[in-house]
């Protein structure tokens, strides 16, 4: 899902089976540059994008 702005949206889609979204919820958008460092802080995981997609 995509715009995901509140946590209540994001509970929603989860309640929905959703199971990637992004959104001002997550973060601001970041340079490219910076991504890897935010994905260090908080702990993330990368994904794999092209299989997130379909």
């Amino acid at each position: 899902a995509e715009g995901i702005e509140t946590q209540e949206q994001w509970s929603m889609l989860l309640a929905d089976g959703c199971e990637y979204g992004q959104g001002f919820l997550f973060s601001r958008p970041l340079s490219g540059a910076r991504i890897p460092e935010y994905i260090r802080r908080s702990h993330l995981s990368l994904v794999d994008w092209e299989s997130a997609a379909n």
